[in-house]
C-alpha cells in the first residue's frame, strides 16, 4: 500500500500509524503487545496476508507467550483462541485504517457507505453477535472505563432508530466543514474539527461494537488530511486514563446540549479538542507529507 506521497517517508508514516494502531486497541483492551503489532501491521501494510493463526510449536515459543503474557497482564483472557482473536484485532484494525488512507488520498468524499465499509473490514470475524458493517437496530449503553474498573452505571446511547438520521446529518456536516477548511474561509481549528467529530461518531454510537476505534481512525483521516498529521492516542496507561476521562465528561455534554444547542454552538467535543492539541504538538509530523 501507497501510504504517503513520497516513497521515501513511508517508514516514517507507517510508524506512526502502528503507534495510532496500538494506542486504539490499547484503549479499548483490544489487540496486543506492540511488537506483534508492528509486526502485523508492517505486513498488511505490504499488501501481505498475514494469518491471525499461530501454532505454538518449540520454533515460536519466544513469539507465543510474549502474546499471552500480555494478554495477562491486561487482566484478559489468555487462552489460544483469545491469542487469534487479538492478532485478529489488530490485522483487521490495519487493514481498516490502511482502506481509509487509500480513500482520503484519492480525495473522495466521506459518506456513509465509506464509513460502514471501513466498519466491516474493522470487525470482520470477531464477534457473530455484531454485524460488521450495519448500524445497531438494537438499544446500547457504554461505560468510559479501564480494564478493572467497576462503575455502577453505564451511560445510554442515542436511540437506535435515530442513528441513520444522526450519521447522514454528520456526514453532510463533516463533507460541509472540509470543504470550508480547503479553502482556508474562514481560518479553521483543525484539530477542533477533527475532535468534534469524533465526538459526534462516539455519542451516536452507530455500531454494536467498534465504535472507539472507528472514532479514532476517523480522526486520524481528518488530521491527515487536514492537519497533515497522525496523532496516536493511548500509548500509556496515563494516556488511556486521560482520554477515558474526557470521553465520558464529553458524552454527559452531549446528553445535555443535543437538540437544544446549535451544532456550531456545542462544546462537548471542547476539553478532549484541548487535549488533543496538546498532543498533537508532541507528535512528530510526518516528514515530507505535503
Amino acid at each position: 500500500m501507497r501510504l504517503c506521497r513520497h516513497e521515501g517517508r513511508v517508514a516514517e508514516l507507517e510508524n506512526l500509524l502502528i503507534m495510532a494502531i496500538y494506542g486504539s486497541n490499547y484503549i479499548e483492551s483490544a489487540g496486543n503487545n506492540y511488537d506483534i503489532t508492528a509486526q502485523l501491521c508492517k505486513a498488511v501494510f505490504r499488501d501481505e496476508s498475514p494469518d491471525p493463526e499461530i501454532t505454538l510449536t518449540v520454533q515460536n515459543l519466544s513469539e507465543y507467550y510474549p502474546q499471552v503474557r500480555y494478554l495477562r497482564r491486561e487482566n484478559r483472557p489468555s487462552d489460544h483462541e483469545s491469542v487469534v482473536k487479538s492478532r485478529r484485532e489488530i490485522i483487521q484494525h490495519a487493514k481498516a485504517f490502511a482502506a481509509v488512507i487509500r480513500f482520503i488520498m484519492d480525495g473522495n468524499e466521506w459518506t456513509e457507505d465509506a464509513i460502514l465499509q471501513t466498519h466491516e473490514i474493522l470487525h470482520d470475524g470477531l464477534d457473530d453477535d455484531v454485524l460488521a458493517g450495519t448500524y445497531r437496530h438494537y438499544e446500547v449503553a457504554v461505560k468510559y472505563e479501564e480494564p478493572g474498573q467497576r462503575r455502577e452505571k453505564a451511560s445510554i446511547c442515542l436511540r437506535a432508530r435515530a442513528v441513520p438520521a444522526y450519521m447522514r446529518d454528520m456526514v453532510g456536516r463533516l463533507n460541509k466543514m472540509g470543504a470550508e477548511m480547503a479553502s482556508d474561509m474562514p481560518p479553521f481549528d483543525r484539530v477542533g474539527f477533527a475532535v468534534r467529530f469524533h465526538h459526534q461518531f462516539v455519542n451516536i454510537h452507530p455500531f454494536g461494537d467498534g465504535n472507539g476505534r472507528m472514532a479514532r481512525i476517523i480522526t486520524n483521516a481528518l488530521l491527515l488530511t487536514y492537519a497533515g498529521r497522525i496523532l496516536p492516542i493511548g500509548m500509556t496507561s496515563y494516556e488511556r486514563r486521560a482520554y477515558l476521562m474526557l470521553c465520558a465528561e464529553a458524552s454527559r455534554i452531549f446528553r445535555e446540549e443535543d437538540m437544544e444547542v446549535d451544532f456550531a454552538e456545542q462544546t462537548g467535543h471542547l476539553h478532549l479538542a484541548e487535549a488533543v492539541g496538546i498532543w498533537s504538538r508532541q507528535a512528530p509530523l510526518p516528514a515530507g507529507y505535503h
